[in-house]
């Protein structure tokens, strides 16, 4: 079995945001590329898995970025999966510029939903290659909601385009949508130092949310993506963020 998987890459126009920087969603989407071909690699990806009715979800993701990744940069991202407890694999990534400097860093939280209840399932049958080695020491957290009022953004609509294969809107979404509420002097001057996020609640078609926003400090924000219908969040969110160096 395979313990780690690499994929390289130049940093596309489609990749990238204003800043010609690959965007924080993308960078999110690539990183979960490299895992699928890890796992497909080694029979436990969405084929094998879905024939035995379950889906592979990410439940808590936390990124570090030493700078921004530029348009046209030659990466190169690493994953493996360095634990595995009851419920829960725990997978590490790294990406290298040209000179294999880390540019970023990433740890990560998965469970295997039961396709059709979509309760979190068992994995002590579950055999896969670890690794005992860290991109980011600490395990992703429980992100707490602070008590003050937030910036509410204007109310969406989950669509089509949104929902990926296993039903319901793709992770890299919530990703996107926290940050477009972020005025955009603000997107010109910073990058995301770091980003935590955890997932909790599937976002389905037609389902409609707002983003609230709450400052911590000058340069760290928590947000929420809360579901219109009931009032629950599907996803919280801490970013850290840092001037750009021009």
């Amino acid at each position: 079995m395979i313990k780690k998987n690499k994929s390289q890459l130049q940093v596309s126009s489609y990749l990238i945001d204003f800043n010609q920087h690959l965007s924080p969603h993308n960078l999110f989407s690539l990183m979960q590329d490299c895992a699928w071909k890890h796992i497909t690699i080694n029979q436990c990806g969405w084929d094998h898995l879905y024939k035995q009715g379950r889906v592979w979800v990410l439940s808590r993701m936390l990124v570090t970025m030493e700078r921004p990744i530029l348009w046209q940069e030659e990466i190169t991202v690493e994953t493996w999966m360095k634990s595995c407890d009851l419920i829960t694999s725990y997978r590490d990534f790294t990406i290298s510029d040209s000179r294999h400097q880390i540019v970023a860093r990433a740890t990560s939280m998965w469970h295997q939903l039961d396709v059709e209840t979509r309760k979190i399932m068992s994995l002590n049958d579950f055999v896969f290659p670890n690794l005992n080695q860290d991109g980011i020491e600490e395990k992703p957290q429980k992100l707490h909601c602070p008590t003050d009022e937030p910036l509410i953004d204007a109310s969406r609509e989950i669509n089509a385009s949104n929902i990926d294969m296993n039903g319901h809107a793709n992770n890299t979404n919530y990703i996107r949508w926290a940050l477009d509420a972020f005025p955009i002097d603000f997107l010109k001057q910073k990058f995301v130092k770091q980003i935590a996020i955890n997932f909790l609640v599937e976002g389905r078609l037609g389902n409609h949310f707002h983003v609230e926003t709450r400052q911590e400090s000058d340069d760290t924000f928590f947000q929420q993506i809360i579901r219109n219908e009931d009032h629950v969040s599907l996803a919280n969110i801490k970013s850290c963020w840092e001037n750009i160096k021009m």
